[in-house]
């Protein structure tokens, strides 16, 4: 397969779960961090609310979240087999929110 690490899929999959993407992301810090803020404050998904940590989620979809005081509206790119470094992990998403 060819790629660049992190836009990679995993072996032929076409999900993935939605905190491990946002940890493969480099969303927060640790896939439990990205599971907690999934289950206590709910993240979008194709404008659809979810508290599932396992919500699976496919390239083109729009992941929608607040992260401190920023709300993130994301397009997922690509999902990835394991976390790399940040600067390969922005090949993951597009952010689609306005930069202040």
């Amino acid at each position: 397969m060819k790629g660049t690490g992190a836009a990679q899929t995993g072996a032929g999959s076409t999900a993935g779960r939605l905190d491990a993407w946002l940890w493969h992301a480099r969303v927060l810090s640790t896939r439990s961090a990205c599971a907690r803020l999934i289950s206590e404050h709910g993240v979008r998904v194709n404008g659809h609310m979810t508290e599932k940590p396992g919500a699976r989620i496919r390239p083109g979809d729009v992941v929608t979240l607040a992260v401190g005081q920023r709300v993130r509206v994301l397009r997922v790119v690509a999902l990835a087999a394991r976390r790399e470094a940040a600067a390969r992990a922005m090949f993951l998403y597009e952010d689609l929110a306005p930069h202040r």
